[in-house]
């Protein structure tokens, strides 16, 4: 069901998900990554933290850590990742910059809430620096309305020591650039890291 929702976005803009050269992928949870493999059976290559690629690759553990959280009700929110070939996914260290459309893609190694949790930093090819972030879950989300941070806490992943290390990564960024929340939208960087501890 999220694929054709996407699907249907990436039409109401004149695009087909084969004409993406490349999807960008802060971590594996279903929420953030489960239509993943739609888009690679449409060829589309995906970039991931290396702890995250595997399970792209075969998803039966990451579908039963979900179904375990989830329980009665991982029906409602999910179904079943497709599997993705191995030569679709790309996994990406920390630090390492990829290309895809003409813009240049930076990942950084931002866990806490997950293992395998990158942000991106994104720039065209003559920027001096990043012109925006996009964080995942690692800066939390804000609901429709609200300027309230809510952390989200999966049950096998957190790690509070490591999420302060990945928040001072972030504010090593330029604090004016925009920080997008998969959950939360648009927010400025350094107002929001400071809102946020």
């Amino acid at each position: 069901v999220a694929f054709e929702g996407l699907c249907a976005q990436l039409d109401s803009l004149g695009i087909a998900p084969r004409d993406l050269r490349g999807l960008v992928v802060t971590h594996i949870h279903l929420d953030h990554a489960g239509s993943a493999g739609h888009f690679a059976r449409e060829g589309v290559p995906v970039f991931v933290h290396p702890r995250g690629a595997p399970h792209l690759v075969e998803p039966s553990r990451l579908i039963a850590g979900s179904r375990a959280v989830h329980g009665s009700r991982y029906g409602e929110f999910y179904g079943d990742p497709l599997p993705i070939a191995a030569e679709m996914v790309r996994a990406v260290e920390h630090g390492a910059t990829v290309m895809i459309g003409g813009l240049r893609w930076s990942a950084i190694e931002t866990p806490g809430h997950a293992r395998h949790h990158h942000a991106w930093t994104v720039e065209s090819v003559d920027s001096a620096g990043p012109d925006a972030v996009f964080t995942g879950d690692v800066l939390g989300m804000v609901s429709p309305g609200s300027d309230y941070i809510s952390i989200p806490v999966p049950p096998s992943d957190i790690d509070i020591p490591a999420w302060r290390a990945s928040l001072a990564r972030l504010r090593a960024l330029p604090t004016g650039i925009p920080a997008i929340l998969t959950h939360g939208g648009r927010r400025t960087l350094g107002q929001h890291l400071d809102a946020f501890v």
